[in-house]
């Protein structure tokens, strides 16, 4: 969630678009305070909706993580799709942005008729591979070639 919202942060401060974070409950767990504070402290602009819980007692209890996340994506796709419904006929909805447990998602994007877009955090270390993967590309081949010689 907080991978999403700092990105809907980033794209409200540089092009005062709004932002609505429609997050998925399930287990009828309410949201933590953790989680309102965090909600809560956003600007105003950026609003959050949690949708109608379900249920995960089905899944055996090995279930991993992964399975868990993408299960509560594909069990959310009706409620998104109600979600979406009131503010479409409000406003113009530019974008619907997921987290990698939910490209089920773009199919409601689809139905929408709005740009689908995959949020794929980077941590630290993948930033620097990525900005000096050239120059790490040179250097492998230079010791190749030295140690080759």
């Amino acid at each position: 969630m907080l991978e999403l919202l700092g990105g809907g942060v980033l794209f409200f401060v540089f092009t005062n678009f709004t932002v609505t974070s429609v997050i998925p409950t399930y287990d009828y767990e309410p949201a933590s305070e953790a989680q309102k504070s965090i909600l809560d402290s956003l600007p105003s602009s950026i609003d959050s909706v949690f949708l109608p819980p379900f249920d995960l007692r089905d899944l055996p209890e090995v279930t991993k993580l992964e399975t868990i996340a993408s299960l509560i994506a594909a069990r959310s796709l009706s409620s998104l799709r109600d979600a979406l419904t009131s503010p479409v006929a409000k406003t113009k909805l530019a974008a619907l942005v997921v987290d990698i447990f939910a490209t089920d998602a773009f199919d409601v994007a689809g139905e929408f008729n709005v740009l689908a877009i995959q949020n794929f955090p980077f941590r630290s270390h993948d930033h620097l591979c990525f900005f000096t993967c050239q120059s790490l590309t040179k250097w492998i081949h230079a010791s190749t070639e030295t140690c080759l010689n």
